[in-house]
């Protein structure tokens, strides 16, 4: 007698899974013209000493920062995972040490950030302009939002940091075998 065949199926779903929904976040500014709008998901910022390297934003590493090394200045920046309300879309907010006030003092008050209605606009129309942000107290009971994402680790993925810091070692490397392999007059093993 032979087996009967188990017939192929094509499995659905309703919905994603959860681990799926939410694989990529944008990393979004103060618009030039108009503003941004949304509810903060992180719990805290994330902020590190950057600096503009060949094009991108990239974070300082010690001891040793290639960055540092071409006589480039480094600036802080900090990170909020926001979801922004007119698209539902969940995106990284980036924003200057100069517009972090408004953050830093409701963090401190509130002991957090999350469900928080961040707006940011600029002062004027140009590129650079300063940025101001307001943040008020949002209704969490609005929105159900996702669980906040790690934003370190979304930014290290942004920026390539594993490859970053292998190459900051390379480079701290072969400075050691420069300096080891050329003393210098007068060092502890010359006259």
């Amino acid at each position: 007698m032979d087996p009967t065949p188990t017939p192929i199926t094509i499995p659905s779903a309703a919905r994603p899974a959860d681990a799926d929904l939410r694989t990529s976040y944008r990393i979004v500014r103060t618009p030039q013209i108009g503003e941004l709008t949304g509810m903060i998901i992180s719990h805290e910022i994330y902020g590190c000493e950057t600096h503009y390297h060949r094009g991108r934003t990239r974070p300082h590493t010690e001891p040793i920062c290639e960055a540092c090394d071409e006589g480039l200045g480094k600036r802080w920046q900090g990170f909020l995972a926001i979801l922004l309300t007119k698209t539902r879309d969940l995106a990284l907010f980036e924003f200057t040490a100069a517009a972090a006030a408004p953050l830093v003092e409701y963090y401190e008050h509130n002991r957090g950030l999350e469900g928080a209605v961040i707006r940011a606009y600029r002062t004027t129309a140009k590129a650079n302009a300063r940025v101001v942000i307001r943040i008020e107290r949002g209704d969490t009971d609005l929105f159900h939002c996702p669980p906040p994402p790690d934003v370190a680790t979304l930014l290290a993925r942004i920026w390539g940091v594993d490859r970053l810091i292998q190459h900051e070692q390379h480079r701290a490397e072969l400075a050691r075998q420069n300096r080891d392999g050329n003393p210098q007059p007068g060092g502890p093993d010359r006259p």
